[in-house]
């Protein structure tokens, strides 16, 4: 606060301190001026009121309240007197006096009149005016009330005359006082120091070079003169240190943003395990740095882990080391959603390996040098999943290949029982001469052995036999076309042919374990003209194929109530495109799921049974291989919506 604020309200404060004396002294006096001159008027009013109760209670009674009204006119012509009214016994009132202006009710309605009239007060001071009140009585009995509005302005008007008097007296002595000691401090004190407030604004400003004058040879001349030394040695000061600062900004610039642009984690910890610094390499994974600071980072990576880090601290003695430490990190916002082997879904994990190394303030590594940690973690989750890709990829290829011997050696004996059955189908029948001549050598009737085997249903079963056989010859034909490696070369397919190639493939779908059968699914076909597309045909057919046997077992496992399970089948024709839709009544995908169902290794089956890489390998054939898009529509209980669309060329 400046010297002349500071004087300023210490005037203020004496001002302050004698209104104070003042009402404290004048305050009790005017409660006695108040005092009697009520008490004069409280008298004045009983004379003047006593020659009209008697005379109002027999109007009261007998509820003449014109010569009420009246009376009350009678009653205002008296000076001082503002307004009159008669009550009730009960408060009603009766009849207000004469006062000009309106709102005469609201007034004789207030709350504080309704107070005097039920406690019975003589008088009241309301609003500097006194009310008066005198009861109406007859013979001991109370038939009303009269009140009379009187004015009170003269005592109030003395009262203001007096504090004004002071207050003007008060006001002059202080202006007096004021004027001629901020003249002498003025000049002696407040003039010297605004030279100098000058002069450290000029600092601020980083202007050094120009000294302050010296005026006087008293104690603010002496300051005057320490100060222009000082500023002297601060001027050289901070040159140097702004030389140093800018060749530690670049430096630090430089640094930044080496840290920031390397793709790997870099972070230091506190002494408390707490992360203190970390580069944005963090941003990739949802967090940004600054929301890092001062968490631990055991919060940051697999429950698993962090109990295997601890452990590990553990046995590496009180200020561990780790070099090559597999972690896997939480990303932000996200759960992961299952195991494969060790690792988990890339929807809510990445691996890092990280290296850790304490840190101290000399060379003695002990407790008291200790600081905390510096480290780096690099992502190796793109590797991780590449081996895991290339591992369920192998496992694929040998079950096909096995798939693939399987229907060969499968064929053999399936084409012995076919030829079989027919052999002994046209070896019974009548119209083979062969039949007829071996029948009359040993004395047969074709007629009675043909009736004899529809008798026992024999034809029936040899039918039976030859239609399962069929059955299985198909199965083991659309294994091996299935199972076959894929060509690269893309050639013109009919949408709807591969289609329905997938559809008789799954068809074929049965699992006991889960209960479902594909043929109990109601399949509707909606297929326009479409012009036939350039593909792969087998990668076409794997995708749709992928999609249904999802679409069934989702239907199988979890199905509205009352909702039979159906497939809607669409092929239509978008200028140069080809979209194909396959849509179910199931249970639907939850938005968590929906963003991503196409992620590698991502899948809501228990584990052993699914690989999660059904529908990452449909996206990638369709996007990658065929330069076209796939993506799903769905709300939880209202089924799922899968469009795949394709250009033509």
């Amino acid at each position: 606060m400046k010297l002349t604020a500071r004087l300023n309200l210490t005037i203020a404060g004496i001002f302050f301190l004698m209104v104070v004396i003042y009402l404290l002294v004048e305050i009790p006096l005017q409660k006695n001026r108040i005092s009697l001159v009520t008490r004069k008027m409280v008298s004045f009013l009983n004379t003047i009121t006593d020659a009209h109760v008697m005379p109002l209670a027999n109007e009261i009674f007998e509820e003449r309240y014109q010569a009420v009204h009246i009376r009350m006119e009678s009653l205002a012509l008296i000076d001082g007197i503002k307004a009159s009214a008669v009550f009730k016994k009960d408060f009603t009132l009766v009849s207000p006096g004469h006062e000009p202006g309106a709102g005469v009710p609201t007034l004789w309605a207030r709350p504080e009149i309704k107070a005097m009239l039920e406690q019975q007060d003589i008088y009241r001071i309301i609003e500097d005016d006194l009310y008066f009140l005198r009861p109406v009585k007859a013979q001991g009995e109370i038939f009303g009330f009269l009140v009379i509005r009187f004015a009170f302005d003269d005592v109030r008007k003395m009262n203001v005359r007096d504090i004004r008097s002071f207050a003007a007296f008060i006001f002059a002595a202080l202006a007096l006082a004021f004027f001629l000691f901020d003249l002498l401090v003025r000049k002696m004190v407040i003039l010297p120091v605004r030279v100098l407030n000058r002069k450290m604004a000029e600092f601020e400003q980083n202007r050094y070079a120009k000294s302050m004058i010296v005026t006087s040879r008293d104690e603010i001349g002496e300051l005057t003169v320490s100060f222009n030394r000082m500023a002297e040695k601060i001027s050289a000061s901070l040159e140097r240190i702004e030389q140093k600062n800018q060749e530690l900004y670049e430096i630090k610039s430089f640094v930044e943003n080496i840290l920031n642009n390397t793709p790997d984690i870099i972070f230091r910890l506190d002494r408390e395990f707490r992360i203190s610094y970390v580069n944005h390499a963090v941003l990739k994974y949802g967090y940004a740095p600054t929301d890092l600071i001062g968490k631990n980072p055991l919060d940051l990576v697999f429950p698993e882990e962090a109990a295997k880090l601890k452990i590990l601290a553990g046995r590496s003695g009180e200020f561990p080391r780790f070099r090559n430490l597999e972690l896997r990190f939480l990303n932000a916002g996200k759960t992961p959603a299952y195991h494969i082997g060790r690792h988990e879904s890339a929807t809510g994990l990445s691996t890092l390996v990280v290296d850790m190394d304490a840190l101290f303030s000399s060379e003695k590594k002990t407790r008291d040098s200790f600081i905390g940690y510096q480290g780096m973690g690099r992502d190796i989750s793109n590797h991780v999943r590449m081996q895991n890709i290339m591992v369920q990829t192998e496992k694929m290829m040998a079950v096909g290949e096995l798939a693939a011997g399987m229907a060969h050696e499968i064929n053999n004996p399936l084409g012995i029982i076919l030829q079989s059955a027919q052999n002994i189908t046209r070896r019974l029948g009548k119209d083979l001469p062969a039949n007829s001549k071996a029948a009359e050598e040993l004395g047969l009737d074709l007629s009675i052995l043909d009736a004899y085997l529809r008798k026992r249903s024999i034809d029936r079963s040899l039918g039976a036999i030859k239609e399962a056989g069929e059955r299985a010859a198909e199965i083991v034909r659309s294994m091996l076309e299935f199972s076959r490696k894929s060509g690269s070369e893309k050639t013109l397919c009919r949408p709807e042919e591969m289609m329905e190639s997938a559809l008789e493939i799954v068809s074929k779908d049965y699992d006991l374990k889960r209960r479902y059968d594909f043929k109990n699914i109601r399949i509707n076909r909606h297929y326009n003209e479409v012009r036939p597309v350039f593909c792969v045909r087998s990668e076409i057919v794997q995708v749709l194929l992928n999609i249904l046997k999802n679409a069934a077992q989702a239907m199988a496992e979890e199905m509205p109530q009352n909702r039979a399970p159906e497939i809607d089948l669409f092929i239509l024709q978008e200028d140069t495109d080809i979209r194909m839709e396959i849509r179910d009544n199931g249970p639907g995908i939850d938005e968590q799921n929906r963003h991503s169902i196409f992620e590698p290794f991502f899948t809501t089956k228990t584990t052993g049974e699914g690989t999660g890489l059904g529908l990452s390998v449909s996206y990638f054939i369709i996007t990658s291989r065929h330069r076209g898009r796939l993506w799903v529509e769905s709300r939880k209980g209202d089924g799922s919506r899968f469009i795949i669309q394709l250009p033509e060329h």
